[in-house]
This record gives C-alpha cells, sequence and structure tokens, in this order.
C-alpha cells in the first residue's frame, strides 16, 4: 500500500495500490507524496504530510480553510487538495466532495476513494485548468506550484469569465479569505437575486 494522504477526522486513512493508480498517479514516489504533496502540472494539487510550506501542508490547510469555511457551513471538512482555482477536494461522511470557494456549496463527486481516482482521471483537464494553464506565462505557472491560485476579478457566481482576461494570480490564503467573504455574503440568497459583493 502506498500512503496518499491522511485526515485526522475519524482517523481515515486514504490509500491507494500502485498497481491500481491511474495515469496521472503513476510515477509517485511514496515518500515525496507523503511529506510534501503531489501537483499534476503545477496546477492540481495534493496536500502533503508534515510538509515545510504551509500551503503544501495538510494540516495548515485543513485549519485555514475550516477557519473560514465552517462559519459558513456550519460544520468542518476535512480537505485534501485544490484545483487550479482553490476549490477544495474534501472528506465527508464517507464521501468525496469538491467545496466551491465562491458559493460554499458542496458538490458529490464519488462515494469512494476509487471513484474519487477515476474522477480525476476522467476530468484532468478540467481539474488542471486546461486549456487556460496553456496559455499562461511559464512564470506564471511555475508560481502555482508556490503556492499561488487563479483568483477570478470578476467573481465567476456573478457571471465572471472563465478566461486569463479574468483571472488574476493571489497567494492561497488570499484567495480563500476573499473568496470566503463572497461565499459567506451569498450563502442564504436565492437564485436569481441581486446583490452588491463587498470586499471587507
Amino acid at each position: 500500500m502506498k500512503t496518499l494522504f491522511f485526515s485526522k477526522h475519524k482517523s481515515k486513512e486514504f490509500a491507494f495500490r500502485n498497481t491500481e493508480a491511474h495515469n496521472i498517479f503513476s510515477k509517485l514516489d511514496n515518500d515525496v507524496l507523503s511529506t510534501a504533496g503531489y501537483y499534476y502540472a503545477n496546477s492540481l494539487h495534493f496536500y502533503g504530510v508534515g510538509a515545510e510550506n504551509n500551503y503544501d501542508n495538510l494540516i495548515d490547510q485543513n485549519n485555514l480553510v475550516n477557519s473560514i469555511y465552517q462559519p459558513i457551513l456550519g460544520y468542518e471538512i476535512a480537505t485534501f487538495g485544490e484545483d487550479i482555482f482553490g476549490n477544495q477536494f474534501c472528506f465527508l461522511e464517507e464521501k468525496f466532495y469538491l467545496l466551491n470557494i465562491e458559493t460554499a456549496e458542496l458538490e458529490n463527486i464519488a462515494d469512494s476513494f476509487e471513484g474519487f481516482l477515476n474522477v480525476i482521471e476522467q476530468n484532468v483537464n478540467y481539474y488542471a485548468g486546461f486549456p487556460i494553464t496553456e496559455e499562461m506565462r511559464e512564470d506564471h505557472i511555475s508560481m502555482l506550484g508556490l503556492g499561488y491560485r487563479l483568483c477570478p476579478k470578476k467573481p465567476f457566481v456573478i457571471g465572471g469569465e472563465y478566461s486569463l482576461n479574468n483571472l488574476s494570480l493571489e497567494k492561497f490564503e488570499h484567495n480563500l479569505k476573499y473568496n470566503g467573504q463572497i461565499a459567506a455574503q451569498i450563502v442564504n440568497l436565492e437564485d436569481g437575486q441581486r446583490i452588491s459583493i463587498i470586499q471587507k
């Protein structure tokens, strides 16, 4: 067994056997992955255990995400990775979800770890941000592997475009806090209701 990540919640250990791993996981080194996290194309990001950098560290990221989203959701989540925009892959009540950081909505993406791996493999371009990353400068792509995420200037939830013109590179913590402010303001609104986003 090779360990992909750990969660302190319910003492769960999620793991995969190398022979069952899918394409994007096929060449992972267990020691590197378990201690320092893992990136695919610098954008699809899984956190590590004991990583030195807080943006790679599973515990640090869980503490940050829950400090922002637990008051909005009303409960804690166990997060273990993120997509190019900082949306969080998480585990809750034996199922796998994607937390939309703009809306605080949880999308159930799989009911098992094997199902989660299948979803990632089948939608890797989506979660890794292709074709947006193909239009980015190399130095900006490198920054994605150093704790930066793409943040919409005009939020997606109010019609912001999924294009480089509407995206800026922001440090992961700023990105989560900025989007958390949006989520807190719209979480109980009805679809179609007029809103005015206030940045605090």
